[in-house]
């Protein structure tokens, strides 16, 4: 899983472009721009970009050097709020909630976090959205002309903590390492992360813009503040938020465990003793001062290690979300319509290449930069499968099944016809009963062909393919 969402991480570091040999941007703009990528100055690669593109407004390559460099702006800029609420991105649970999206972000500590409240969060994601939806205006003004954008993607940095510079730490594939957990990537190995944009990048990062908005517009459209209120203190441990004394609770047994170390151990059950004598023995050691002591340290285990479950038990119990913005749930819906619709241009646009040169994602003759992932007709042929399901799903030409029903729910109306979101209601039957229909189902069987041909890798290739 961790592999597979590092993907997502490098397809945002891989929306840059650093320009050498282009008939579109001269050395001085190619030169300028790479320092400021590779200084983790976004805001200047940004001008120097903008600057090029009012000089030459036909000029695609500047476009699209301006639209990658927004993007990226507009991760800096979640990585900045993040930071400035001291966003807890080292969370030690990998079932809590710092692994749901947005929040996987490794941001440097903030010892002195600002407070945060429901209002400001929303807020932060409303600017994530607005800096996308920018990125995305701008891309949307390539005519087609060339784009040929080399970038090292392992020189390049941000500035995740707003301080105006860019720590070794903030190094993009040092972030890739510690998101995806990828451990064969040391600095010599990112130094080989040369990638040459081309054409078939422009809709490949417009998918991916349509896919993040999508993921924001969501939670954008409801009202889930009991949920935050509840759960998120373990996500933002300083920010003030109401019910921070569960996380200290759980920092305290943490710091309790680490100074006492492992303790007393129970004895072990004798060769020659039945079942119930060593349980009778167990029971009377249990009473000991020992096993009083193994009884707190296991006590203090279940404090410290079950915590981020628990809030994330809570956050789905909480999951009772009225609709405030049903105008977003149309968005979201157009969203994933747009990102298919990048995608299938992505892709027809991959497989006419005849080049070979460092291609993030490659057609079956050329190579790719990522170890580990490989591009197969049949791979291919499973992708436009999935687009095809998932469209027809999103338009309502085919339903979704669900156990308890011989009807389907037609999706397409859930975004258009929005109620209070629950996934329990929904699973349980009684939420999904408004939108059931009459009709084509999409099967098991379909999906399961569609996974098979990635390997049991779907996920990771739905990120980096999007």
């Amino acid at each position: 899983m961790a592999y597979w969402r590092s993907i997502g991480c490098v397809a945002i570091v891989t929306t840059l472009a650093s320009w050498t040999g282009s008939a579109h941007a001269s050395t001085n703009f190619v030169e300028e721009v790479q320092a400021a990528l590779y200084a983790g100055k976004t805001a200047e690669a940004a001008v120097v970009a903008g600057d090029r593109l009012a000089k030459a407004p036909d000029d695609d390559q500047a476009r699209f050097a301006l639209g990658a460099v927004q993007f990226l702006q507009a991760i800096e800029h979640l990585g900045q709020s993040l930071h400035q609420y001291g966003l807890r991105s080292s969370y030690q649970d990998p079932t809590g909630l710092a692994g749901l999206p947005i929040l996987r972000i490794p941001v440097p500590h903030n010892p002195n976090p600002d407070k945060l409240t429901y209002e400001a969060f929303r807020a932060v994601l409303q600017r994530f959205a607005d800096d996308l939806a920018a990125a995305d205006t701008t891309l949307a003004g390539i005519s087609g002309g060339a784009v040929d954008l080399p970038l090292n993607i392992g020189l390049v940095r941000l500035d995740l903590d707003g301080d105006g510079a860019s720590s070794d730490d903030e190094a993009l594939w040092l972030i890739f390492k510690t998101v995806a957990e990828a451990r064969w990537l040391d600095e010599r190995e990112a130094g080989k992360l040369l990638v040459d944009f081309d054409e078939s990048d422009v809709p490949w990062l417009r998918a991916y813009i349509h896919l993040l908005m999508a993921v924001v517009e969501f939670p954008l459209a409801h009202d889930w503040r009991d949920a935050f209120q509840a759960t998120f203190h373990g996500v933002f441990p300083g920010a003030g938020l109401p019910l921070r004394v569960l996380f200290e609770e759980e920092m305290k047994a943490l710091a309790e465990l680490q100074e006492k170390g492992e303790g007393p151990k129970p004895p072990a059950k004798l060769p020659a003793e039945s079942w119930p004598e060593y349980q009778i023995r167990y029971q009377a050691w249990l009473e000991t001062p020992e096993g009083q002591e193994r009884q707190r340290l296991d006590s203090l285990t279940n404090r410290a290690t079950f915590g981020g479950i628990a809030d994330l038990v809570a956050f789905v119990h909480l999951n009772h979300w009225p609709v405030i913005e049903p105008e977003r749930m149309q968005r979201v819906l157009e969203n994933l319509e747009a990102m298919i619709q990048f995608s299938r241009e992505n892709w027809r646009r991959i497989k006419d290449e005849t080049d070979d040169r460092n291609e993030w994602i490659p057609n079956t003759a050329q190579s790719g930069v990522l170890p580990r992932m490989r591009v197969t007709e049949e791979r291919i042929a499973g992708w436009m499968q999935f687009l095809d399901e998932f469209e027809a799903l999103l338009q309502g030409n085919k339903l979704l099944p669900h156990w308890r029903f011989d009807r389907g729910i037609n999706m397409r109306r859930m975004f258009l016809e929005p109620t209070t979101f629950d996934i329990v209601l929904l699973i349980q039957g009684s939420a999904a009963v408004p939108y059931l229909e009459e009709g084509e189902l999409t099967t098991g069987q379909t999906w399961r062909q569609i996974t098979r041909v990635f390997g049991g890798d779907f996920f990771r290739y739905f990120i980096w393919f999007n």
